[in-house]
């Protein structure tokens, strides 16, 4: 260590804790600047300057300052009701899920979760998540005696994008996908625009199915159409592309082609075999 260095280690200046020199750098004026591996009470690890260290204009690893802006200036919304929610405490940095102001709310069904403060005064956020679950299954009872099949399409799409706990969620809603306001509000504007736009209720299984045009897309007239299982396979965000006898196709149409089934190529491509190697052993 440098004869001029006063050793800081172990040493602590507000909530940091210097642990170790750093390895320090020059400043485009060719001037050293001697750094300091530190923790901060929060448990992160920061590299921060001598100077900064002992003047104390750095005094964590950031996160006292995201703490001040996460409380300050806000009015007390305790007890306050938001649609289904009604507010029943501020939730303290520690216990957020992240830096922004946040409060612990209970919903009308029982269930309590964490909403930041703008969501409640936008409105953006008004229950759990119930009021969605119990929206799609009085359209359920609504349509009950309708056209099943094509409400069943309108079901999925809504579940996709809305119900955390369906299986695709993530692929759909998790990414951002939403439904257009004119199809989630309305299932009688899903079903005029199906019919006009080419949904045949007597299709063969798979002849007809809802397709979005771009996958990173929400659901809207602009973005959907009526194809069949195949070109929506082959419009897949997965997609698996393999070159055989100087052509390339998808695995979907390479299985149509070479009529082998599809779970054997895709599971062969996957693991880098060329469509040679599936047709040889």
């Amino acid at each position: 260590m440098n004869a001029q260095c006063i050793d800081l280690t172990g040493k602590k200046f507000n909530k940091l804790t210097v642990i170790a020199k750093g390895n320090g750098y020059y400043t485009k004026g060719g001037q050293y600047k001697t750094t300091w591996i530190c923790r901060c009470d929060c448990g992160n690890v920061k590299e921060i300057t001598s100077e900064k260290i002992r003047k104390g204009s750095t005094q964590s690893c950031g996160c006292v300052r995201k703490q001040k802006i996460a409380n300050v200036n806000f009015d007390d919304i305790t007890g306050m009701k938001f649609g289904r929610l009604t507010v029943i405490r501020f939730l303290q940095p520690e216990e957020r899920e992240d830096w922004r102001r946040q409060w612990l709310c209970r919903c009308e069904c029982g269930n309590e979760i964490q909403v930041n403060s703008s969501k409640l005064r936008n409105g953006h956020t008004r229950s759990c998540g119930c009021i969605i679950v119990e929206k799609i299954g009085n359209l359920n009872k609504k349509y009950l005696n309708s056209n099943k099949r094509l409400y069943s399409v309108y079901r999925g799409m809504l579940a996709r994008c809305y119900d955390s706990k369906y299986a695709s969620y993530n692929a759909y809603g998790g990414r951002g996908i939403q439904v257009c306001k004119e199809w989630k509000e309305d299932y009688d504007t899903f079903a005029k625009w199906a019919f006009e736009s080419g949904y045949d209720k007597n299709a063969v299984y798979g002849d007809c199915t809802l397709d979005r045009i771009n996958v990173d897309g929400n659901y809207c007239p602009e973005n959907c159409r009526w194809v069949n299982s195949v070109i929506q396979q082959n419009n897949r965000r997965d997609n698996l592309y393999a070159e055989y006898q100087g052509k390339v196709h998808t695995c979907m149409e390479w299985s149509r082609i070479l009529g082998v089934a599809y779970n054997k190529l895709q599971y062969h491509l996957k693991r880098g075999r060329t469509i040679e190697y599936i047709l040889t052993h």
